[in-house]
């Protein structure tokens, strides 16, 4: 056993502690928290945490429609840019998986 272990052994201790949140937990608290920051900025498009949460909602209520759900898998092809996190944070909201 080394000096590191028993850091490593309350270091995991600590972290099963910690409270987990979904991905999508964090727009919709952010968008509580501070409505008018900004949360998106990319190229020329800017969306504020309010603006993101209302996108992401409207996107995962699309994607509801079309069938999708909890577990299921979605394929996101696109650039590192504001319409992959659209995505992103609608599977998410979704529970379905990327």
């Amino acid at each position: 056993m080394s000096a590191a272990q028993p850091q490593l052994e309350t270091g995991a201790d600590t972290f099963s502690s910690v409270r987990r949140h979904q991905l999508s937990d964090i727009v919709r608290r952010s968008a509580l928290r501070f409505p008018d920051r900004m949360a998106i900025c990319c190229g020329e498009t800017r969306w504020t945490y309010s603006e993101f949460d209302r996108l992401v909602s409207r996107l995962a209520a699309a994607l509801r429609h079309e069938g999708l759900g909890a577990g299921d898998r979605v394929g996101i092809l696109a650039r590192n840019s504001h319409a992959f996190a659209l995505w992103r944070f609608a599977v998410a909201r979704i529970n379905a998986v990327f």
